[in-house]
């Protein structure tokens, strides 16, 4: 299972916002079921291999669930593909070695070290905070003046993570987080 901080990256990188709330309630049951807490709140986890696969991750069905979610719920749609994604990557994580693990965490953490990068491949702006979005077909950037405070947030957490793992510090320093660590303020 991926660790927190892990989806919060992802979040951010993908939605332009972490969703902390979200996950907490996700994994609210790791308290009292420890691994098996996947059997509450991971709905979609649990429908691997019936519902989804890796090869149709949405498949009509669902997204035909997703629609009737942005036609009902309008903005906050986009917690309900958070708290499905949730899932995914849980899956995706589970599959990977400690190696591979660590891997992508480091390169989560260089990305969400990178504004430039999250400007101009994600689209998330934490210099100006706004946030790129597709609204009728025209990318558009919107004002987001929380995402600088969330993106601070964000990158405290990844720095207290870091600071107990030396296999991301020696990854992080070998390949280059000095680099673009400095893009920022």
């Amino acid at each position: 299972m991926a660790n927190r901080y892990i989806h919060e990256i992802v979040d951010f990188i993908c939605f332009g916002s972490a969703y902390p709330r979200v996950h907490t309630e996700k994994d609210a049951a790791w308290k009292t079921l420890g691994l098996e807490h996947r059997t509450k709140n991971h709905e979609l986890y649990n429908l691997y291999g019936e519902e989804w696969n890796f090869e149709d991750i949405y498949p009509k069905k669902l997204q035909s669930f997703f629609e009737a979610i942005q036609r009902k719920h309008g903005a906050k749609a986009e917690e309900f593909q958070v708290w499905f994604a949730h899932d995914i990557l849980d899956k995706v994580w589970d599959g990977l070695s400690f190696s591979k693990r660590k891997y992508w965490e480091s390169f989560l953490i260089w990305v969400i070290y990178s504004p430039r990068i999250l400007k101009d491949w994600a689209g998330v702006d934490v210099i100006n905070g706004r946030l790129l979005r597709v609204v009728e077909d025209q990318k558009t950037w919107k004002a987001s003046p929380e995402i600088k405070f969330e993106y601070e947030r964000l990158c405290r957490y990844v720095e207290i993570v870091k600071s107990n793992d030396e296999i991301l510090q020696d990854m992080l320093e070998r390949f280059g987080e000095k680099e673009h660590a400095s893009d920022f303020g």
